[in-house]
């Protein structure tokens, strides 16, 4: 059983929408807000996504790269 329903969209119009749907189909979904400057989810840097998600108590850490001459740094949720 899901204990809380976690809803992380864009901060634009598309992203409201979203969020709009969940608030009327799943009211007791909880919205996780990033910083309009960022716009999009994607555009956020790593840390400060990291920083967001562990205010609602997801765990982040660093992704170790399979090849390490690949600069592709990538956050992981870890469910402890």
């Amino acid at each position: 059983m899901i204990n809380k329903f976690f809803v992380l969209a864009d901060s634009n119009d598309e992203g409201d929408r979203i969020r709009n749907w969940f608030k009327r189909y799943l009211s007791e979904s909880e919205h996780i807000f990033i910083d309009k400057t960022y716009c999009q989810v994607a555009n956020c840097p790593k840390q400060y996504l990291a920083h967001v998600l562990s205010k609602h108590g997801f765990t982040c850490k660093k992704e170790t790269p399979f090849l390490p001459n690949i600069n592709n740094e990538r956050l992981v949720l870890v469910n402890e």
